[in-house]
Parts: structure tokens; C-alpha cells; sequence
């Protein structure tokens, strides 16, 4: 997904649908990858969501549950858990 696709999901469910207060949009995102880039777009990607949906579920298994200890420079996947987490969206492992 990206914020193009996102944003223009939500616009069209306020232009075509007046009653969506009452529609919730919810998300799931799987990872289970030791990859470092892999986990970090992973959370990219979900803290994106999260400003469009109402709930995004990030379910890390296997080697993703690792996701701390991969975190780096490069990939700061621990500072973007944290911002996740803090924006209300849900980890699970």
C-alpha cells in the first residue's frame, strides 16, 4: 500500500458513503522475516495505516519476534514499533 493508495481508499468512502463513520477499516500485517529492511518497511508501512484505519495489527512470528534486536541505524525498527505502538496500533507475537 502506499499513502496515495491509502488516502484515496478513505476519500472514496466519504464521498460515496455519507454513513461511514459506521464502517471500520482494520488491518492485519504478517511478518515473519529476520530480514531488518523487511520489518522496518513492515512498520512503515503499518504506521501509515494507522492515520487512515480505525485498527492495524501488526502479528510478528518465528524470527520477526526478534524485531528489537534487528533494529539499527539504518533501520530504526525499534523507534518505529514504539511509534506504532504509541499510535494505538496492536503487536502481537
Amino acid at each position: 500500500f502506499s499513502e496515495i493508495t491509502l488516502k484515496s481508499v478513505a476519500d472514496f468512502l466519504r464521498i460515496h458513503h455519507p454513513w461511514q463513520e459506521i464502517i471500520s477499516m482494520n488491518a492485519v500485517l504478517v511478518a515473519c522475516t529476520g530480514n531488518p529492511e523487511v520489518l522496518c518497511s513492515c512498520f512503515h508501512m503499518a504506521n501509515l495505516m494507522l492515520s487512515e484505519m480505525d485498527e492495524v495489527t501488526i502479528f510478528l512470528d518465528g524470527p520477526a519476534v526478534r524485531y528489537s534486536a534487528l533494529s539499527s541505524e539504518r533501520y530504526p525498527i525499534r523507534e518505529l514499533a514504539r511509534k506504532f505502538t504509541r499510535g494505538h496500533g496492536v503487536l502481537k507475537a
